[in-house]
C-alpha cells in the first residue's frame, strides 16, 4: 500500500473511533453510532436519478396499544391508520424518488392495522430493491391473523419486536406472541427497548407533553433519530420526532407549545432529487430545539387513561 493511502486509511480509523469515544460519553451506543455515521453515508443521487438513502420509516398506524411515556413518536396521544390504498400511492410516488435499503413498517403499532396483509404485499411489490423490516412491540402477535403470519412468510419481511414491558403481564403475553411466531416458522430479532429508554420531551403541570428549548446544535450531536428518514402525510421528514410532533401538531392532539415546528418545513412530492439530497445531508435544524441537548435515562412506565383524555390547550 502506498504511503498516502495509508496515512488516510490512519486518519479514517482515528475519526472513526474519536467519533466512537464522544459518541459514549454523549451517551449514544457503539450501534447506534455506527448506524447513525453509515445512515449519511448512504446518502447520495445514483445513476437512475433517484436518490439512495440508507433508513426510511413509516408509522402505518399512528397509535399504540402501550402507552409509554416519553415514546418519541408521541403515539400516546395520537390514534389512527394509513389506510393500505393510500399507503400504496405514497410508497410508489415516492419509489421514483429515492431508493432506501431498509423500509421499516412501524407505529404506533403496526399490528393495529386492519389491512397490514395487504399492506406488507404492496411494500414487497413496491419496494422491490429495499430490505423490508416490521417493527412491533410483539404484545399483539399472539392474536394477529393468519393472513398477517402468510404475508410475512411470502414476502420474508424481517419481524423486530422491541420489547418494552417488564410487569408480569406483559411478559407473558409477549411469550405468547413469540410462541406463534415459533409455531409459524417465522424468524424475528428481540431488542430489550426498557433498558435504554430516553426522556424525549419535558412534561407541564398535568403531565402532558411539553418541547424542551436547547441548544439545536447541542440537541442534534446526541439526537438518536439522526438520518432516520420518515415518511408522512406523503412528505419526507429528516427525522421520525420532526414527523411525529408535526402530525401531531395538525391532528390537534399536541398543544400550542409545540407549534414552533411548524415552521419545519418537509420535502414535497414534487421535489428534485438534488433538492431531497440537499434537505437530507443538513445537520442541525432550528427545530432540534425541541429535543434535549443531554441524554437521560428513564424508567419506562405506562400513562394512564384518564391523563390521555384531558383536552389540549
Amino acid at each position: 500500500m502506498k504511503p498516502d493511502k495509508i496515512v488516510r486509511e490512519l486518519k479514517r480509523i482515528w475519526g472513526h473511533m474519536t467519533g466512537l469515544f464522544q459518541a459514549q460519553r454523549m451517551g449514544i451506543s457503539a450501534s447506534n453510532h455506527i448506524r447513525i455515521t453509515e445512515n449519511k453515508r448512504s446518502l447520495r443521487i445514483d445513476v437512475d436519478g433517484r436518490v439512495r438513502l440508507r433508513h426510511l420509516e413509516i408509522d402505518l398506524c399512528k397509535g399504540c396499544n402501550l402507552r409509554c411515556k416519553q415514546c418519541t413518536h408521541l403515539s400516546p396521544y395520537r390514534s389512527g391508520y394509513i389506510p393500505a390504498t393510500r399507503l400504496a400511492e405514497w410508497f410508489t410516488h415516492w419509489s421514483r424518488k429515492i431508493i432506501p435499503e431498509e423500509v421499516y413498517l412501524l407505529g404506533g403499532e403496526p399490528l393495529l392495522h386492519p389491512e397490514l396483509d395487504r399492506v406488507i404485499l404492496d411494500s414487497k411489490q413496491i419496494w422491490n430493491r429495499s430490505s423490508l423490516r416490521i417493527v412491533s412491540n410483539g404484545i399483539l402477535f399472539s392474536k394477529v391473523s393468519d393472513k398477517v403470519l402468510d404475508a410475512i412468510r411470502t414476502t420474508r419481511i424481517q419481524v423486530i419486536l422491541s420489547r418494552h414491558c417488564t410487569d408480569k403481564e406483559g411478559k407473558t403475553t409477549f411469550r405468547n406472541g413469540l410462541k406463534r411466531l415459533d409455531a409459524a416458522g417465522i424468524p424475528y430479532t428481540v431488542r430489550n427497548s426498557y433498558r435504554h429508554w430516553f426522556r424525549q420531551h419535558r412534561e407541564n403541570d398535568d403531565g402532558r407533553p411539553i418541547p424542551f428549548d436547547s441548544d439545536a446544535e447541542k440537541a442534534w450531536k446526541i439526537c438518536r433519530s439522526k438520518y432516520c428518514v420518515s415518511l408522512a402525510g406523503n412528505r419526507l421528514y429528516k427525522c421520525s420526532i420532526l414527523a411525529a410532533v408535526r402530525e401531531g401538531v395538525h391532528e390537534g392532539v399536541l398543544d400550542n407549545a409545540w407549534k414552533t415546528i411548524l415552521s419545519y418545513q418537509p420535502i414535497e412530492p414534487n421535489a428534485s432529487a438534488d433538492e431531497i439530497l440537499e434537505h437530507l445531508r443538513c445537520d442541525a435544524v432550528a427545530e432540534c430545539r425541541i429535543c434535549p441537548e443531554t441524554v437521560e435515562l428513564v424508567t419506562p412506565k405506562q400513562i394512564s387513561f384518564e391523563l390521555l383524555k384531558r383536552k389540549v390547550a
